[in-house]
């Protein structure tokens, strides 16, 4: 049986609200023109939107499996300490590309490990076109702790992961390459209400590796458990391309 999933309306509430509320988005609303530069452009130089997948790429996916996950729509959930792989998809950038997520629970303690395709040590910040309300980048994972059957919008109680908004101090408003870790925030949110964030007073962490391209994130998650349901997504807003994971977990 499929786990919760995440749908594309839920992607685009997501993207905006993060972490003052802009206007909202829509699916009919086109993505800015940005600039043909470094870290801004999948390989092939077009406009990437969501994942374009191969689901029979999964390991030892059935026909059934394949099947599910196509008439889903959307990402899938995991378990707090569950890992899964995600098929490669070329047309979004390699340091949004998912590959693999792994994650391990220690007491209230989640580490999460997510596997890109291509994560270099720079990207291109505070780009030509990127909204200052919104997040640039984004890889976040969003918590539902108590399982209880609610609206798509309200049932997760937690967001955490790593994010970069625009800069005006950091990169005086003009488009600057910088090393990730200087770059990006790692933070951990309570979801109060569907447009309303507040910041946990905890210390989460986060750990690049280039040579692994790979990012992980660990905090304090109050209420967190075995139970608890995991949902990732990996965002550059500019270029309106994100994924998540599309795989049954391990």
């Amino acid at each position: 049986m499929l786990r919760k999933f995440m749908s594309l309306p839920f992607i685009l509430f997501v993207m905006a609200c993060v972490p003052i509320t802009p206007e909202p988005a829509t699916l009919e609303s086109p993505p800015p023109e940005p600039t043909p530069t470094p870290g801004s452009y999948s390989d092939s130089g077009t406009m990437p939107r969501l994942a374009s997948e191969n689901y029979s790429d999964c390991p030892d996916a059935t026909a059934a499996d394949v099947t599910a996950i196509q008439e889903a729509y959307g990402f899938l959930s995991l378990k707090a300490g569950e890992s899964a792989d995600d098929p490669v998809a070329m047309n979004i950038p390699g340091y949004i590309d998912i590959v693999r997520i792994e994650t391990a629970l220690d007491g209230e303690i989640l580490t999460a490990t997510l596997h890109l395709r291509d994560l270099p040590e720079q990207l291109e910040f505070s780009r030509k076109g990127a909204d200052s309300d919104s997040p640039e980048y984004m890889w976040m994972i969003h918590i539902d702790t108590d399982l209880i059957e609610e609206p798509e919008l309200e049932r997760f109680e937690y967001m955490f992961g790593a994010f970069a908004m625009m800069n005006i101090g950091m990169t005086g408003g003009k488009s600057t390459m910088l090393p990730l870790d200087e770059g990006l925030q790692v933070i951990l949110w309570k979801m109060r209400s569907p447009d309303r964030l507040e910041s946990v007073p905890t210390d989460p962490s986060m750990s690049i590796s280039h040579e692994l391209n790979t990012i992980s994130l660990t905090s304090e998650i109050s209420g967190i458990s075995p139970s608890s349901d995991l949902t990732l997504i990996a965002v550059d807003m500019l270029l309106d391309a994100h994924d998540g994971v599309s795989c049954l977990p391990e």
